[in-house]
C-alpha cells in the first residue's frame, strides 16, 4: 500500500512539475516548503518573503500563485502561528505537492518555480509595510481576557523576557547534537535585576519559554514566570510577543514574533556577531 502511494505521488508530482511549466506563460505557480519546525524561521522567513514579494524585489512576481507545504517529518513548532499563516498563505496538505517540489527542483528552470526564502529584512521593508499576520476578533478577546486577569490596573503595559537555555532544543531535537550551540545559553537569574526594575516602573514582566531549565524566582509579583507556572499556551506565546511594549531576549526563536509584528526588542549577549546585519531600527543589540 505504501509502495502504491509513493508511486502515485511520484507520478502526480512529475505531471504537476511539467504542468506548471506548460501554463507558465499564462499563470505562474511556485512551490515552497515551510520552515515550520523552528518558530523563528517560521515567523521571520515567511514575513520577509511576503514583504519582498509585495515590493517585487529579488525577482519575486507579485502575481505568482504560491503553494506552500509543511515538512511531514519535522512537525510544527507553534500551532497558533501555523493557524495564522494558514489564513494568509496557501498551505497544501497533499503529499503530491512535496513530490512536485522535489521533482521540479531537478528540472530546467527550477528557480522560476521554487519559493526561496530567508530571514533577513535586507531592504528594511518591515518599517515600510504592515504585518501580514493579524488576530481574529475572538483571538483578541481571548488574549485581552488573559491580560486583564493578571493586570493590577486596566491597560497595564507589559514586557516579555526570553532567555536562552538548552532545554527547548534538547527536547525538540533529541536526535541532533546541539552541544555546539551551548555557548549561546544564558542564566535567567542574571536578568532578575532588570525584571524587578521594570516591575517597579509599572510594567508586568512575562518570563517566556516553551521549556526552561529552572524557574525564575524574584521578589516581585509583577514578574510572572509564565514559562513555568502553568499559564503558558502556544496561543499566548504569539499574542504576548505580538503585543508587548518591549521584548528582551538573549536571541532565540520566539523573539521573531515581536519582530514580525514590529515590536521593539532588546537583544542581549548577542552571538554570533556576524548576524548583526539581520536586525533593524527597532532593535537594541547588546553584545
Amino acid at each position: 500500500m505504501k509502495l502504491f502511494k509513493n508511486f502515485f505521488c511520484l507520478l502526480g508530482g512529475s505531471l504537476l512539475a511539467v504542468a506548471i511549466r506548460v501554463v507558465y506563460p499564462f499563470r505562474h505557480y511556485k512551490i515552497g516548503r515551510l520552515p515550520s519546525h523552528e518558530i523563528g524561521h517560521y515567523a521571520t522567513n515567511i514575513e520577509v518573503y511576503l514583504c519582498e514579494k509585495d515590493a517585487q524585489l529579488n525577482n519575486h512576481n507579485k502575481k505568482s500563485r504560491d503553494i506552500w507545504y509543511r515538512n511531514p517529518t519535522a512537525g510544527v513548532s507553534n500551532q497558533q502561528l501555523d493557524k495564522m499563516w494558514a489564513r494568509t498563505i496557501k498551505i497544501s496538505t497533499s503529499p503530491i505537492v512535496r513530490y512536485t517540489d522535489a521533482i521540479s527542483r531537478r528540472l530546467p528552470g527550477r528557480a522560476k518555480f521554487a519559493i526561496i526564502h530567508h530571514d533577513r529584512d535586507a531592504y528594511a521593508l518591515f518599517d515600510k509595510m504592515a504585518p501580514h499576520l493579524s488576530f481574529t476578533s475572538q483571538e483578541i478577546l481571548e488574549g485581552e481576557q488573559f491580560l486583564d486577569s493578571v493586570r493590577t490596573f486596566p491597560g497595564q503595559k507589559f514586557v516579555c523576557l526570553a532567555v536562552r537555555d538548552s532545554s527547548y532544543k534538547r527536547a525538540q531535537f533529541e536526535d541532533r547534537d546541539i552541544a555546539k550551540d551551548d555557548y549561546r545559553n544564558n542564566d535567567i537569574r542574571n536578568y532578575q535585576i532588570v525584571a524587578e526594575q521594570l516591575a517597579k516602573d509599572g510594567y508586568l514582566v512575562f518570563r517566556m519559554g516553551a521549556k526552561v531549565e529552572r524557574p525564575f524566582v524574584t521578589t516581585s509579583p509583577q514578574v510572572i514566570d509564565y514559562a513555568s507556572n502553568g499559564m503558558r499556551s502556544e496561543f499566548l506565546d504569539i499574542y504576548l510577543g505580538a503585543n508587548c511594549e518591549l521584548f528582551i531576549s538573549s536571541v532565540l526563536g520566539i523573539d521573531s514574533i515581536p519582530e514580525i509584528f514590529r515590536r521593539p526588542r532588546v537583544l542581549t549577549n548577542y552571538i554570533p556577531i556576524g548576524n548583526f546585519g539581520k536586525y533593524g531600527p527597532r532593535d537594541l543589540i547588546i553584545p
